[in-house]
């Protein structure tokens, strides 16, 4: 299986994990978070994207490491 992404300005939600699965993770973890992030500390909203990465396996992730970071 390959990997699924969404956008939700600012946010690109990425993973090896059904993109139902990181929309449900964006609407009950990540979006409640980045509100009140956002009227607790910050002016101004970011002006790059935030991007996070959900897997569903340390194996997953552990691939994704050696391939973006060269490091495992």
């Amino acid at each position: 299986p390959g990997g699924w992404a969404i956008v939700r300005s600012p946010i690109v939600l990425a993973g090896d994990i059904p993109e139902v699965e990181l929309d449900r993770w964006h609407r009950t973890a990540i979006e409640p978070a980045r509100r009140a992030m956002a009227d607790s500390y910050f002016d101004a909203p970011p002006v790059e994207p935030i991007t996070i990465l959900l897997f569903g396996s340390e194996h997953g992730y552990r691939q994704c490491a050696a391939r973006l970071f060269a490091d495992y």
